[in-house]
């Protein structure tokens, strides 16, 4: 009788262990920026195969397709499944479906039935809970990415969000950085900006830069006429998480200085410090020709005439001014005149 192996459920879990979450991270943020709209579709896509997706290049490997089960052991995976003793089995079978497939999306309402499947059982106690929590919190998020896009069956939002919640739940990060953007976007669920900060938050890591981001904008934009006291603990966050989003290479890093810069310089969340917001503002300025990248080299030049002496250059002050003018940017051009 063929159940999962130990030696299987270790190579899994070493797997989940080992994975970053920066490669997906990329995709999703890719098609967030390009769809302006959602950094969940299609999240999952460099997860290491666990949710059965395929690069080209594997599809045209001549090495045999691990994920398919022999025919002689399938049924014992699938009754371990279904009878609920292990999510492992739930998402080996998602697997073999999807390895089988000879078309795009074939098997998909198999697939989104096993993933979902997994994601309602609850882990086993002992030396096994790890694993299955780690199984469990990526079965919930790729079965809520196929509720959500109507992937495999009718488009159900709703559970999809219940998933990400359940994901997320097991301290499955992605799921965070989904379920903060269903309560962003009321996707699912009743908009509640306080439980999307609170799940970006949570999320947010050198890891999963764009729960530090998202987190960043909301505060930004919606606190911008709140008391910038030393109290106001949304602030104190974002100014941290600010650095974590700076620091990584990642698609929105340029912005995310400019964030940095401004919660640096204008002392929000915790004292000034010019020299922070110069080289925030300053990886900014030198990258994008955008306007937060004019605004950038405006503030790198502010901080050139009249921040501390050790930092002051009115050379480079003039030549970035000059240029934000030629650019068309009318505070370069005004600073400009005043110090000719």
């Amino acid at each position: 009788m063929f159940v999962p192996s130990d030696d299987l459920e270790a190579s899994c879990l070493q797997n989940l262990k080992a994975q970053k979450l920066s490669h997906r991270n990329q995709c999703a943020v890719a098609i967030n920026e390009a769809s302006q709209g959602t950094i969940i579709l299609f999240a999952l896509l460099l997860c290491l195969g666990l949710l059965g997706f395929s690069t080209d290049a594997n599809a045209q490997s001549n090495q045999p397709n691990k994920n398919i089960i022999e025919a002689s052991k399938l049924a014992n995976v699938l009754s371990h499944c279904e009878e609920g003793r292990a999510p492992l089995a739930c998402l080996m079978i998602g697997n073999h479906y999807n390895a089988i497939s000879t078309s795009k999306g074939q098997h998909d309402d198999k697939r989104r039935h096993f993933f979902h499947k997994a994601c309602q059982m609850d882990p086993r106690q002992g030396e096994k809970f790890e694993l299955d929590r780690d199984v469990i919190g990526l079965t919930c998020v790729g079965a809520g990415e196929m509720f959500n896009a109507g992937q495999g069956g009718p488009q159900n939002q709703q559970l999809a969000t219940q998933n990400f919640l359940r994901s997320c739940g097991f301290d499955y990060m992605v799921g965070c950085a989904n379920l903060g953007e269903s309560y962003e976007l009321g996707r699912g669920i009743a908009k509640n900006e306080d439980a999307a900060l609170a799940a970006y938050e949570k999320s947010c890591s050198d890891d999963l830069p764009i729960s530090c981001y998202k987190f960043i904008r909301i505060v930004f934009w919606d606190a911008n006429s709140q008391s910038n006291a030393p109290d106001n603990k949304q602030f104190a966050s974002a100014r941290r998480q600010s650095a974590i989003a700076c620091d990584q290479q990642w698609v929105a890093q340029v912005s995310s200085c400019w964030y940095r810069g401004i919660f640096m310089i204008e002392a929000r969340g915790g004292p000034a410090d010019p020299a922070a917001a110069l080289s925030a503002f300053r990886f900014t300025c030198d990258r994008s020709k955008e306007e937060n990248g004019l605004n950038a080299c405006y503030n790198v030049a502010v901080i050139h005439l009249s921040g501390p002496q050790e930092l002051r250059n009115e050379a480079e002050a003039k030549r970035l001014l000059t240029a934000g003018c030629a650019a068309n940017y009318e505070v370069s051009c005004y600073l400009l005149e005043t110090i000719n």
